[in-house]
């Protein structure tokens, strides 16, 4: 596709800069961009919209199809915006498949867990339309797990390799990103607003609790320990909670440009930063969530009922496990 045609879409899709509010097609100009985008796909029953920075592709119809494509380019548009950066053009952009079927997808992902998939060799996101969780259409399709592995998507096309805790982290906070807000509103409301804030709170200052030295240490062997349990989630939220840290500030963005740029170039992380920087931010990071704890916790707290709290995350009682809770939606 030439790249005027390509920008052309992508305006069309979008509209408005990353720095404005932005609201998602309504139902005629959703008719009329998937009158005009979205295309039949080789596979029967599948729709593809090549529009723009994707290439959506779902058996859930042209409008779905549609809402997912311009969610993803005003999530780009946004992305690239913190970033400063652009990727290197890429000979293919970006494939997103939404599957109808949870069986379909997990077929394809050879059994996989979890609710959604960057796959790098692809340069594919693979994602379903849960319809057990009430799920209908795009309006009630759970969004964030485009956000998740859109992140992932975006860094692997800048960066390729990056240490896990980044690559985690970045892709976590952003998930929990709103594509209708300005950037500096989203910048904003994420300082409090945190992904898996509760696993944080739970476990700062026990010795359960990972010092940010040992979690800039991780690598892809040490970061599931224990299969996405309880120890694999904490360190999803310590790394969210660093980099919603880092994105926090000016000083912070700051240093997060300068990590960024060193991480891209392949230094490690002790490289970008040094020891004392990473100490003193790991005091600064500890101070900003004892006083989120303190903001967030009542001064005189009801102790809770010690009746049945031994049951309360019981093997017995999967709805209410943290770890089942993660195998079946974690990103």
């Amino acid at each position: 596709m030439p790249a005027f045609t390509a920008a052309a879409l992508a305006f069309s899709l979008l509209g408005c800069a990353p720095t404005e509010p932005w609201a998602p097609p309504g139902p005629d100009e959703r008719r009329a961009l998937a009158a005009r985008h979205a295309r039949p796909d080789g596979e029967p029953g599948f729709v593809r919209v090549a529009a723009g920075s994707y290439v959506v592709r779902t058996d859930l119809g042209p409008e779905f199809a549609i809402d997912a494509a311009c969610f993803l380019e005003r999530f780009r548009s946004q992305f690239d915006h913190i970033f400063r950066d652009v990727p290197p053009p890429a000979r293919y952009p970006p494939l997103v498949v939404v599957f109808r079927e949870e069986a379909r997808y997990r077929r394809k992902m050879g059994g996989s867990g979890a609710r959604g998939m960057f796959v790098a060799t692809d340069r594919a996101i693979y994602t379903y339309l849960d319809a057990a969780a009430g799920e209908r259409d795009f309006a009630t399709f759970y969004k964030k797990i485009l956000l998740h592995e859109g992140a992932h998507e975006m860094l692997f096309a800048r960066c390729g390799s990056l240490p896990v805790w980044f690559d985690e982290g970045v892709a976590c906070y952003f998930q929990e990103w709103d594509v209708r807000l300005p950037v500096a509103e989203n910048l904003e409301r994420l300082r409090t607003t945190h992904f898996r804030f509760a696993d944080v709170r739970d476990a700062f200052g026990t010795e359960r609790w990972v010092p940010l030295a040992r979690l800039l240490s991780l690598d892809r062997a040490t970061w599931a320990p224990d299969d996405y349990g309880p120890r694999t989630t904490l360190h999803y939220a310590e790394a969210a909670s660093f980099v919603s840290f880092l994105l926090a500030t000016a000083e912070g963005r700051s240093t997060f440009a300068r990590l960024y740029r060193s991480l891209k170039q392949g230094d490690s992380v002790e490289t970008a930063l040094g020891r004392a920087e990473i100490q003193r931010l790991d005091r600064a990071w500890r101070a900003e969530i004892e006083r989120q704890i303190n903001q967030t916790t009542p001064k005189n707290p009801l102790p809770p009922p010690a009746q049945n709290n031994h049951q309360e995350f019981s093997p017995d009682n999967p709805a209410a496990s943290p770890s089942k809770m993660w195998a079946k939606r974690r990103p």
